[in-house]
């Protein structure tokens, strides 16, 4: 194991050296997993699916977490399954209260000073993504917000939808870092050569994990905290 963490901090040195482009998911990346955003918003697509399928609240609750563990996102399955209407699905679950969010000031002064442009890659929608970001304090500091409309509801981890943000935004994926909560995400970031950040949280949303995958730089569990360290030149 100590080769290993060794192995991640000779790349994130080297590859963290020639970052242009900062991409950060959204949800439980940028805020603490603690906050249960996931978990209000899973209520909402339980009573969704209850409604629109016409079964019970479980029985929708175990049809979820099938779809969100195969497809990536639960959107896919009933796409696919019970030709749902993806826009209508994705309004009606992010209609949540985000009062919990706290906002991060020592955050918004980290991305302030982050060399380069930074990006949101998220597979919930842009309005929620800006009002987190708001709620947060940080909207003002990214370019642009690539989200699962512009990936035509296919989501993260497909790598083809990692090619079209970086096209979309024009960046080079050997000068850029991905920061996310979900560590099957960081996998197609790593193919392409980006460097990668595994914001390791609290709450895994039923994902497997691996102890200090190879395609991870970087392991942290404070984001805040992280980037304070590369500002300071304790990351290199």
């Amino acid at each position: 194991m100590e080769q290993l963490m060794e192995r991640q901090k000779i790349i994130t040195k080297n590859k963290l050296a020639n970052v242009t482009d900062w991409v950060f998911d959204l949800d439980d990346t940028l805020y603490p997993s603690t906050c249960d955003v996931f978990f209000k918003m899973e209520k909402r697509i339980c009573e969704y699916m209850s409604k629109h399928i016409g079964i019970t609240v479980d029985e929708a609750r175990v049809l979820q977490r099938e779809y969100y563990a195969k497809y990536g996102v639960t959107i896919r399955g009933l796409m696919i399954h019970h030709n749902i209407d993806p826009d209508d699905f994705l309004e009606d679950i992010h209609q949540i209260d985000l009062s919990v969010l706290p906002e991060n000031k020592d955050l918004d002064e980290c991305i302030a000073n982050l060399p380069g442009k930074k990006y949101i890659f998220t597979n919930g929608i842009k309005s929620h993504a800006e009002r987190v970001l708001k709620k947060v304090g940080i909207r003002n500091h990214f370019e642009g917000i690539f989200s699962i409309r512009e990936a035509h509801f296919v989501p993260k981890p497909s790598i083809d939808i990692y090619k079209k943000m970086l096209n979309t935004f024009g960046i080079d994926p050997t000068k850029s870092i991905m920061f996310d909560d979900a560590q099957k995400n960081l996998r197609p970031a790593n193919e392409l050569g980006m460097a990668t950040v595994w914001v390791r949280g609290a709450v895994t949303h039923f994902s497997k994990v691996e102890e200090n995958p190879e395609f991870c730089d970087y392991i942290t569990s404070d984001i805040t905290s992280w980037l304070k360290d590369v500002l300071a030149g304790k990351i290199k």
